[in-house]
């Protein structure tokens, strides 16, 4: 059976934990009492913002932001500006042929010399890349998904592992 001296331990411990719950929530509503309060400093962290500065003192790429507020702008001078921008640009996103990719150099180099033998008259620029430890063998540059597919259907003939690649492609060889 339990004996009074268990209970009153008991009871006690209770009473301990009871008040010092109570003490702790004391002064604190429901809402802080629930969820602990987290602060910190990041004014040391954080950039300060100079409010002098403007965006139309920058000379940047930001030159093509438009001035919403500012009536004069009209769509023939932000056209203008469009036009002037982008004949600028020299890569876009399009699509070449990868038909080799591997380790050795030197098998790099037969790959570039097999297409050449077989295909100079597609009149494609042959591209050779490294990254890290991969040599690669791209042909073409491509703006058009279906014009890359149609070549490389050709391709696949001489180099059956060839694979359409998305790339940053030259607009000027284009």
């Amino acid at each position: 059976m339990i004996s009074v001296l268990n209970i009153k331990i008991a009871s006690a411990l209770f009473l301990f934990f009871l008040c010092s719950c109570l003490t702790a929530q004391k002064g604190k509503t429901k809402n802080e009492a629930d969820s602990p309060t987290y602060t910190e400093d990041l004014a040391l962290i954080l950039p300060s913002i100079d409010s002098t500065s403007s965006l139309k003192n920058t000379e940047s790429s930001t030159d093509l932001l438009v001035n919403l507020k500012d009536d004069k702008a009209s769509v023939d001078s932000v056209s203008e500006k469009l036009v002037k921008y982008y004949s600028t640009k020299t890569k876009a996103k399009g699509w070449r042929v990868q038909i080799w990719d591997g380790q050795n150099h030197i098998e790099m180099n037969n790959a570039m010399a097999k297409y050449k033998e077989s295909y100079l008259f597609l009149g494609l620029a042959v591209h050779d890349e490294y990254d890290k430890t991969l040599f690669r063998v791209k042909i073409g540059d491509f703006t058009d998904r279906l014009e890359a597919f149609r070549c490389l259907q050709e391709i696949k003939k001489q180099f059956p592992n060839a694979l359409l690649v998305p790339d940053q492609v030259d607009l000027s060889k284009i």
